[in-house]
């Protein structure tokens, strides 16, 4: 019998093997046909199909460093299952229908879902380390972890695996990794941290699940599943918790103040106007300062510094200070701007616009 005929044989009886053990990927495909599915939906709802804007991905569930962090940890698996546009979604699926089958065939159905879930949650967390501040969508860490557990399996048992097997693998490999390379450079919200984190998680959930063909070792296989899925939550868990922050809280505290600023500035600006326009005076301008502007500005200063004490990623106590310190010099300038206009002091009045010039160029940096 010749060599090429022997690797022929070996080919199908290794295939045989796989489906007779896992008979059909109906995990690789049940995820596939959620993805596509999800895109479709938020397309037929106005989503821009080939580039969405991050805040329009933030709401649908992709991560965001800030809101993941600070409670929304659901975020780490749905993201896994949002694309930034169709391209994104295309070749992320390609790769899983062209590798899902056989790693889903080497590892069983459960297995295969445990290890994918688990890639795209520490690719996440990954992510989450690696950039705090980031929006991060798509399956490519979640992709990344199937050929993590590929490689695992060709670490421990790459004599069971006929190379013909892996022949097919290369060119889909290779524009995977070269398409995420691109397609990071050109998103933000593609994160490079997330892929790798997705490699490692998968080679690592992977490596316990490595089973021998074997009837007994497959029908052996559900406890592996198990410990692999507690020990992995429990990795995933203590990740989180390592990495809460109070950063969500300080944004939405944040645009919660938006709001108030823009209330403040327009009544502000309006009272001033009717003063130039005579139709109210000093004492009045400065009534209303003290008691629709100053009141509810206060307040929100008072809510923000709020946050001095609680646990920030660098990024947001620096954005923090430099709120703060825009808040107090806005304060400081009405409020002296309201004594100049009692007391119909000049000296009072150019201070106060000094502080207010300040204010602005205070706000230029936290823009």
């Amino acid at each position: 019998m010749s060599e090429g005929h022997q690797d022929d044989e070996r080919l199908r009886a290794f295939r045989e093997t796989l489906v007779r053990f896992t008979p059909r990927a109906v995990v690789t495909y049940a995820i596939i046909t959620v993805n596509v599915g999800l895109y479709v939906v938020m397309v037929s709802t106005g989503v821009h199909g080939f580039s969405p804007e991050p805040e329009v991905l933030v709401r649908w569930g992709a991560g965001f460093g800030p809101f993941t962090a600070s409670g929304e940890w659901w975020r780490l698996l749905t993201a896994a299952f949002i694309h930034i546009g169709l391209l994104h979604l295309m070749m992320n699926m390609w790769v899983l229908f062209t590798a899902g089958p056989l790693v889903e065939r080497l590892l069983g159905n459960t297995g295969f879902a445990v290890v994918y879930l688990l890639s795209g949650l520490l690719g996440g967390l990954a992510s989450l380390a690696w950039n705090p501040e980031a929006v991060s969508a798509g399956a490519s860490g979640a992709v990344f972890g199937v050929f993590g557990a590929l490689a695992a399996f060709l670490v421990l048992r790459h004599r069971q695996i006929p190379l013909q097997v892996l022949h097919g693998l290369r060119l889909a490999t290779l524009i995977f990794v070269g398409f995420n390379l691109l397609f990071g450079m050109m998103h933000r919200a593609v994160d490079a941290a997330a892929h790798v984190g997705g490699l490692v998680g998968g080679f690592a959930c992977a490596l316990p699940l490595c089973h021998r063909f074997t009837g007994a070792s497959w029908r052996r296989r559900w406890w592996r599943n198990l410990a692999v899925a507690v020990a992995g939550g429990g990795l995933v868990a203590g990740g989180a918790a390592l990495l809460r922050n109070d950063a969500g809280d300080l944004q939405r505290e944040l645009d919660r103040f938006v709001v108030v600023e823009k209330r403040c500035v327009v009544r502000y600006n309006e009272a001033l106007r009717r003063l130039r326009e005579g139709e109210s005076t000093d004492p009045e301008l400065a009534a209303t300062l003290r008691r629709d502007v100053l009141p509810g500005w206060r307040a929100a200063r008072r809510r923000v510094l709020g946050f001095r004490d609680r646990k920030l990623p660098a990024l947001y106590r620096r954005k923090l200070e430099r709120v703060s310190r825009y808040m107090e010099l806005r304060e400081r300038g009405w409020l002296l701007f309201a004594e100049a206009l009692e007391r119909r002091d000049k000296e009072k009045a150019a201070r106060a616009l000094e502080l207010q010039d300040r204010a602005e160029r205070a706000m230029e940096r936290v823009r």
